[in-house]
């Protein structure tokens, strides 16, 4: 079986930040998925930035999860959150971990998040995770659309935004330095 992507928000709105929804739709080669906790959050973040629309064209239809997977969510997203996080934070990361996990597509699946403690947990439960950094590291390698100076006006538009956080390499380090990581291995 093919891989499956499963994107959280935090990676959906980095894409939308730098509106590079053409990036995900070439590095997914139309295997993207989504649970619909992540499709609505998506939904809520795209008046704040459009091209989040274009998500829908590389993930397809939402995923609804069964009864059991919403009650195994809930479990999970209380496990994700801290007392001070508001009520549905952590929803979608914990909808696709368990969707994933339930369907039996840990092989095969991989999460496309930011979130260091949902990307700790699919880790432990098996399931490969990439952040927005390693995209942009395979989309400079693998695409000849996200040249030196794409990449770091990206990096730019995210740290105008505060996006620039775990897991970022050194991002804050400058032009050269940025670009010597993304080149490595």
């Amino acid at each position: 079986m093919p891989l499956m992507f499963f994107p959280d928000n935090t990676v959906l709105i980095n894409f939308g930040i730098i509106n590079r929804y053409d990036l995900l739709e070439a590095l997914t080669k139309q295997q993207g998925r989504w649970c619909a906790s992540v499709a609505n959050e998506c939904d809520d973040w795209s008046g704040k930035y459009p091209a989040m629309n274009d998500a829908w064209n590389v993930f397809g239809n939402p995923i609804e999860p069964t009864h059991r997977e919403s009650q195994d969510t809930q479990i999970l997203r209380q496990m994700l959150a801290k007392p001070e996080d508001a009520r549905y934070k952590h929803m979608g990361e914990a909808e696709t971990i368990t969707v994933i996990t339930s369907r039996g597509w840990v092989q095969e699946a991989v999460f496309l998040t930011d979130d260091h403690e949902a990307a700790k947990r699919a880790n432990r439960d098996g399931i490969r995770t990439v952040t927005t950094w390693d995209l942009f590291k395979l989309a400079h390698r693998c695409t000849t659309d996200f040249d030196d100076n794409q990449a770091w006006t990206a990096v730019q538009q995210l740290d105008a935004k505060g996006r620039v956080h775990w897991p970022c390499p050194p991002c804050k380090k400058g032009k050269q330095v940025f670009l010597a990581w993304l080149k490595r291995q």
